[in-house]
């Protein structure tokens, strides 16, 4: 897909419960997952909200999509905690009731059950909400789970990306006032974000305004998480799976998934801080491998202060 395309979806729950957890907990999950959104293209933009959110948060930049790097396949994937080969859908235009490849665990309309089914299975009255610019992704997968749906599946309905956020943000707000989600610096001054965790993340990379190829543009997708228990400042060392992302959505909420579902949970993101820090990528323009005689070349970072070093020949840095 070339378009951006947004989809969140909302989980509000109460966990109620007197044993000790060995797995980190939150009483509410915000999920976001982005269109084509790749681990070197939050890098290289300016993009201070997620700046702020892995500052204060934890980050992995080297967390991989399914090949093909496609929309249809990952987003059930990463709805799901399983790889293409067990959901049966493989590529785009594919779902499991016009492909070839049967799924390996069948829900009662005959698809590879998502998270939430078994969010809605171990946690009946928990509230769970989806909030898209569309609805296509759902074709994939049973949408019974959620106790809101905008916009509805089978209407012609297309939102913008922030007409989407703002609908979700009110009827959030509305319902569970305790939660924030768009000014992420408003729940922090209020103590909201205690037992709160938002995670974001995307389908696929890209490259050169499109994606489907193997290059490590198209593979890498950015993970952030933010709030609750997550440890602040955490870089995640460790290569993932996009399929690991849904599963620790589900781990946060107590909520265990079948057999069939790959997924484990990122344990990584609230283990002690290391040395490693992130910083992002300079942005060198023209973006392009050639520039013309005379012609300006400029190198940015959307880091506050940041030192830059250049050299021309290989041998004495610039500044």
């Amino acid at each position: 897909m070339k378009h951006k395309s947004f989809a969140a979806i909302f989980m509000s729950i109460v966990i109620l419960g007197g044993c000790v957890e060995k797995t980190p907990r939150a009483d509410h999950v915000v999920y976001m997952c982005f269109d084509a959104m790749s681990a070197i293209g939050i890098q290289r933009a300016v993009t201070p909200n997620f700046n702020y959110m892995i500052e204060n948060g934890a980050v992995s930049i080297h967390t991989r999509c399914g090949l093909p790097s496609n929309s249809s396949p990952n987003w059930m994937t990463i709805a799901s905690a399983a790889p293409f080969e067990m959901t049966g859908v493989l590529d785009n235009g594919v779902t499991p009731r016009n492909g070839t490849t049967v799924p390996a665990l069948k829900n009662a309309v005959g698809f590879f059950p998502t998270i939430f089914e078994s969010i809605r299975e171990q946690k009946p009255d928990a509230k769970i909400y989806f909030f898209g610019e569309s609805s296509w992704s759902t074709a994939m997968y049973d949408i019974t789970p959620f106790d809101v749906m905008v916009p509805e599946r089978g209407k012609r309905e297309r939102l913008t990306a922030d007409e989407a956020l703002h609908r979700a943000a009110d009827a959030f707000v509305s319902d569970r006032p305790d939660v924030m989600f768009i000014e992420i610096d408003v729940p922090d001054h209020e103590g909201l974000m205690e037992n709160t965790v938002i995670v974001i993340t995307a389908d696929h990379g890209g490259f050169n305004f499109g994606h489907g190829g193997s290059t490590m543009a198209e593979l890498e997708v950015p993970v952030i998480m933010y709030g609750g228990p997550v440890t602040k400042g955490k870089v995640m060392e460790h290569v993932n799976m996009n399929y690991d992302t849904p599963a620790t959505v589900a781990g946060l909420l107590g909520v265990e998934l079948p057999w069939e579902c790959h997924g484990k949970f990122l344990k990584e993101a609230f283990e002690p801080k290391t040395d490693v820090c992130y910083v992002p990528v300079p942005l060198v323009h023209p973006f392009r491998g050639t520039v013309g005689a005379g012609e300006k070349v400029s190198i940015t970072a959307d880091t506050e202060g940041a030192e830059i070093h250049y050299t021309l020949d290989g041998s004495e840095l610039r500044t």
